[in-house]
């Protein structure tokens, strides 16, 4: 079993943060019945989940830091993002009361951070201010009545993770979250609008020297960034009514793009900031991989620019110039959500052979088909059975790149890691609402891997791929996630 959880991308700061513009913005008191503060727990309750079921939103939190140690997850990337104006200021309404009344019911960061963030034209600052929130209870002891001492501490690097776990983790009466910063959306390096080159390669500079430097960031998002293109993101409502995803969707990364991507991976200074390969186009994405094996191609090959996917999910295709199933994979292909924003199984080997990490997400909108996530839910269940088959949604896209890996003789199991996206706006898998349920994850994953190994019927030709249900759970919700860092979080 893990030694503890470690979530490569989840979103602790955005309610509360957003929520202190109700007072002094940025404000991160340590009593964590205040709900500006990153401690502030606030489980799903009766309405919640029926919003959450019916309306596909989290109006609950799901990655504060109580629900993060009730889960044992000790290590998380938290994603810095300063949020898109096109969140905020809607299709509908724009920025009426009544708009910013659902942009709030959408998000749940409060009405004065929507006010701000439709007028402000300056994402990097914002940013810092973010990071700054952060900051101000690192390191900090606080009394849980009942529960003891917690603290969470800002990481630098990889020796700095190890020197804090072995500092703090003797000390059973101080329990201890761990945080690396990372960074969702190159659209934070901006200071205007639209995009200046000199002024995003200087905040670039600016942000590499920080004394917590963003291990990686997400080059696209939810909206056209000025440097690549993205992938759909939203679907139903809100694609359709709400937001406008449309303009420079699917397209390539352009000139200014590869000037910023170039500065944010230059690692001359030792400052590199790696790059996550989600929510950009697949576009996009073919012209990243094709420059670094090109461009890049000895740093590549020896697994020093590794390809990251922090929040994913397969779409069961075999590549974008083939978009067909897999022959011989067609039993998990068929369950997959297809969409471009997923990764076909062409980049999961390219990203396996560099060394890459997989943090697959939760949010089942991605995961699986809407026929398959309606397959799996059990409606007159015990609620023990509802989650081992509503976990099927992640043991699918599992058993997917697996058996993709030993097809093609690759070691299957070092590069699967989880990457929830909680609180990033997403619809959690049932039953498996916050970060407080990942400990009851990690069983019923391994129960499925425990069941993989036994079926007679399912083949994995390399014996090196066949190995016990319980490492299965460990490389996947911890050491492979901690060997990633050892490599690169440098």
């Amino acid at each position: 079993m893990a030694s503890f959880n470690i979530d490569l991308h989840c979103h602790p700061s955005i309610k509360p943060y957003g929520k202190s513009f109700n007072g002094t913005p940025g404000d991160n008191p340590s009593d964590k019945s205040k709900k500006n503060s990153l401690w502030y727990y606030d489980p799903p309750k009766g309405l919640d989940k029926i919003i959450q079921k019916f309306v596909k939103l989290t109006q609950f939190s799901q990655s504060n830091f109580s629900a993060l140690a009730y889960g044992d997850v000790k290590i998380i990337c938290a994603s810095l993002y300063s949020i898109e104006r096109g969140l905020v200021d809607l299709n509908f309404g724009g920025t009426s009361l009544a708009a910013d009344i659902l942009a709030n019911f959408v998000s749940g960061i409060g009405m004065n951070r929507i006010n701000f963030l439709q007028q402000n034209t300056d994402y990097y600052s914002d940013l810092v201010n973010e990071y700054e929130y952060y900051k101000k209870l690192d390191d900090v002891k606080i009394t849980f009545r009942g529960e003891g001492v917690r603290k969470y501490v800002l990481v630098k690097n990889y020796v700095h993770l190890q020197e804090l776990i072995a500092l703090n983790e003797p000390n059973t009466e101080v329990e201890t979250i761990y945080v690396i910063m990372t960074l969702e959306g190159a659209h934070n390096l901006h200071a205007t609008r639209p995009a200046e080159l000199a002024s995003v390669l200087s905040n670039a500079d600016d942000m590499k020297c920080w004394e917590h430097k963003p291990f990686f960031i997400t080059f696209a998002h939810h909206f056209y960034n000025d440097f690549c293109g993205h992938a759909e993101s939203f679907t139903d409502v809100i694609q359709d009514w709400l937001t406008n995803q449309e303009p420079f969707m699917n397209t390539g990364i352009n000139a200014m793009g590869w000037e910023v991507l170039k500065k944010l991976i230059d690692n001359t200074d030792g400052t590199r900031i790696h790059i996550d390969i989600k929510h950009m186009s697949a576009l996009s994405r073919k012209q990243y991989i094709e420059f670094l094996k090109r461009d890049h191609s000895e740093e590549y090959s020896q697994k020093q620019l590794p390809l990251i996917v922090s929040h994913g999910s397969c779409n069961g295709l075999n590549s974008m110039d083939n978009p067909n199933h897999t022959p011989g994979l067609e039993s998990t292909a068929t369950k997959m959500y297809n969409g471009e924003i997923n990764f076909y199984d062409n980049e999961i080997l390219e990203l396996a052979r560099s060394g890459g990490i997989f943090g697959l997400q939760l949010d089942e909108r991605r995961i699986g088909s809407k026929q398959y996530v309606n397959e799996v839910h059990l409606t007159f269940a015990s609620k023990t059975k509802r989650m081992h088959s509503n976990s099927k949604l992640i043991w699918n896209n599992i058993q997917h790149i697996v058996q993709l890996l030993d097809q093609h003789d690759l070691f299957a199991w070092d590069c699967i890691a989880m990457g929830t996206d909680n609180d990033g706006i997403i619809d959690p898998i049932n039953l498996f609402w916050t970060a407080e349920e990942m400990d009851d994850l990690v069983q019923y994953i391994e129960r499925h891997a425990f069941n993989f190994f036994s079926d007679p019927a399912i083949v994995l030709k390399n014996s090196f791929n066949k190995i016990p249900a319980a490492e299965v759970v460990d490389r996947i919700f911890y050491s492979n996630s901690i060997e990633f860092f050892r490599k690169y979080f440098k």
